[in-house]
């Protein structure tokens, strides 16, 4: 019974809505979310929790608590103060947002507009942000939208509305090899722009890649049929003209591919290690190259500090733990990719250690060498056919082979 009195309050507050009619108001619903159903003349229709707003149904709720709804067969939206903050005229409402609880820099709501054939945007407080004037409109990213007009794409802030890049390309939208840049497409050739219109690459280049790197400094790019390496600003690090340029071990060190070899560049695109290998297979901050069956490592200043003459190879951090490919094989918590403490290397059979340097610190001796953790300190347990021991990863024997 509360709620029925409570309904009545609000649409004695709405009733203004109707003040140059008379108004029969029937059945009473109660609030099942932001709305309720009321009878207002014989015709149902849902009032909105704040009283003010009364409409004929509902479209689309967003998570801001932002409303889309139709009255009198016009589209119009509501906010969560049930402020009308697109009036009921448009054809159609659509709401584009995001909510990270995460990361709010993520977060975003726009109202798109369209009447006419035409699309607009209003803010979440009733802002307009741009007039029903493009024949698109979509998000790019938090801060930037795509409009197109007369064939071209551009695009404007979402805070403001503000014409960040008129329309002037065949295509513009998210890059996804670089962070906070729109890619452009002019006369079939892509480029990079920053989010305020800024030209970071023009667009003469065939694609653009990502590179897997925590410092997200590079990112790849393919001219000619060719691949190549630029930073964030555009520079050109390494030069197009490998078949595939990936990111190596370390933050300024590339992994590059010739006619299927493959060799290492650095980010001064001086060439350290010719294209020679047959795979390459990262180990934390090193990296484990082959020709044919051979197996050597390259540390992450591009040198290779252990030939490439050995049957197979495996590397240890400092937790105890294998790594391989920039992460941890064992173990519930994965690690960061790091310089491995000592190398496990394989040659017919038998094992020895080597230090972090390629420096061969045991005989080939062992069948097996297993890392683990103990106390907090990672050692290695040793076997040599039915004899056991343990060493440390700098080849210390702390337990001989019994």
């Amino acid at each position: 019974m509360k709620k029925r009195y409570l309904l009545a309050g609000f649409l004695f507050n709405t009733i203004g809505l109707y003040a140059q009619q008379p108004v029969v108001a029937g059945y009473l619903g109660s609030f099942e979310g932001q709305f309720a159903p009321v009878m207002i003349n014989k015709q149902k229709q849902w009032l909105h929790s704040s009283g003010a707003v009364l409409v004929d149904k509902t479209e689309q709720f967003g998570l801001y608590n932002t409303v889309v709804a139709v009255k009198h067969n016009a589209y119009g939206a509501i906010n969560k103060d049930g402020k009308v903050i697109a009036p009921f005229k448009f054809d159609n409402i659509s709401l584009e947002e995001e909510k990270d609880d995460k990361d709010s820099t993520k977060n975003y709501c726009l109202v798109i507009t369209r009447l006419n054939g035409k699309f607009g945007a209003v803010d979440t407080l009733g802002n307009v942000i741009c007039e029903p004037v493009y024949s698109e409109i979509s998000i790019v990213t938090p801060r930037v939208a795509r409009v197109k007009k007369d064939g071209r794409w551009g695009w404007i802030a979402i805070k403001d509305g503000q014409v960040l890049q008129a329309p002037l390309y065949e295509d513009a939208d998210k890059s996804y090899a670089r962070d906070n840049a729109i890619q452009i497409k002019k006369a079939g050739k892509v480029g990079l722009a920053a989010e305020d219109g800024s030209i970071i690459a023009p667009p003469e280049y065939e694609s653009f890649e990502y590179l897997s790197n925590k410092q997200r400094r590079y990112f790849g790019f393919t001219q000619q049929g060719k691949s190549g390496v630029m930073d964030f600003a555009g520079k050109i690090v390494v030069p197009a003209s490998y078949n595939e340029c990936r990111q190596g071990p370390a933050a300024d060190l590339f992994v590059v591919t010739t006619k299927g070899k493959k060799g290492f560049v650095n980010a001064q695109g001086k060439e350290l290690l010719p294209p020679q290998y047959t795979a390459v297979s990262e180990m934390g901050r090193s990296t484990k190259v082959s020709i044919d069956k051979q197996c050597g490592v390259v540390n992450s200043a591009g040198k290779e500090i252990i030939p490439v003459k050995y049957d197979d190879i495996q590397a240890m951090n400092g937790a105890g733990q294998e790594v391989f490919s920039g992460v941890v094989s064992l173990g519930a918590g994965a690690l960061d990719p790091e310089e491995p403490v000592c190398y496990m290397v394989k040659n017919q059979g038998k094992i020895a250690l080597f230090d972090p340097n390629g420096k061969q610190l045991s005989p080939f001796i062992y069948t097996v060498l297993t890392p683990f953790m103990l106390h907090e300190q990672p050692y290695l347990a040793a076997a040599q056919g039915n004899k056991a021991g343990l060493l440390r990863p700098d080849g210390k024997v702390v337990v001989p082979l019994e």
